[in-house]
Formats: structure tokens, C-alpha cells, sequence
């Protein structure tokens, strides 16, 4: 069966379409762990990440929205990214957040791995009680019932 002119067009743009939808698709990676000063993880840690430009490659356009995700009980985060510059922030109760422009590569998983400091202002008006009443999280194997600590 022989193709016509305008079915050979209509398969030429669905490839070119699909190309372009396949293109534009998140296919890399952020991902990183969230620690306090002694290295501990902090769970449920915000990770903000706000599109700030395209790269010299890649799409040129981005969600209008920002992206939030909270770090697991390991202080673990991962989320799937466009190619782009982003400006990531990692904020926790009673931590200073910590912010920083990351470029993110197509088919690359780029890691975000801050360890936050102390807040003074909170150290200095509620002191060490304000820490005490937030739950410790296990960091020592001997600490996690029955459960594998992955590094």
C-alpha cells in the first residue's frame, strides 16, 4: 500500500511531536540527605525547588509552580527534574535553611546533601529545651529494631 502525501506528513509530525513530548520530559535527578551539625539526619525536612533559568541545552520552558518534597525518616530526598538551573532549599524546625543554585544535567542524578545549622535566633530565645521536645531520630544500628541502616 502505497503512502499518500498528506499521510506521509501526518506521520512525520506525530514523530516529530512525540520527539518533542519525550524531549521535554523530567529525565533527571535531584536527591540528597538532610543532616544536622552532628551529622544526624533530619526528617521531614522541606527540600523547596524553584526553576531559575534554562540550561545553554534542554527545555526552555518550566512549571510555574514550585516543587516541594519532605525527607524521609533517614533524612533521604528524590525528586525527578527537567534539565535546568533550580534554587534548592532545605528548611527544618528550628535549623537555618540553607539554599544554593544547582545546575541539573539531562540523564544525570545530581546530589543536594546540606547540613543545617543551628538557628541562633531560636537558640537564643527557647535554648536547648526547644530541641529536646523534638523527637530524636535513630542514627546507631543497635537504635533501629529490625531494620537494615543503609548509608
Amino acid at each position: 500500500m502505497a503512502m499518500t502525501r498528506a499521510s506521509t506528513m501526518k506521520l512525520v509530525l506525530f514523530v516529530l511531536t512525540a520527539a518533542c513530548a519525550a524531549w521535554g520530559s523530567a529525565t533527571a535527578s535531584l536527591k540528597g540527605r538532610v543532616r544536622d551539625p552532628a551529622g544526624a539526619p533530619i526528617q521531614n525536612a522541606e527540600i523547596r525547588i524553584h526553576w531559575n533559568c534554562a540550561r545553554s541545552y534542554g527545555p526552555r520552558t518550566h512549571s510555574r509552580q514550585d516543587i516541594v518534597v519532605k525527607t524521609d525518616g533517614k533524612g533521604r530526598f528524590s525528586v525527578k527534574l527537567d534539565s535546568a538551573f533550580y534554587d534548592v532549599c532545605a528548611h527544618a524546625t528550628g535549623f537555618s535553611p540553607t539554599c544554593e543554585t544547582i545546575p541539573i544535567t539531562e540523564r544525570q542524578t545530581t546530589d543536594f546533601s546540606p547540613a543545617l545549622r543551628v538557628s541562633p535566633a531560636i537558640l537564643r530565645e527557647l535554648g536547648d529545651k526547644f530541641f529536646d521536645s523534638i523527637p530524636a531520630v535513630p542514627t546507631e544500628p543497635s537504635q533501629v529494631p529490625n531494620e537494615k541502616v543503609q548509608e
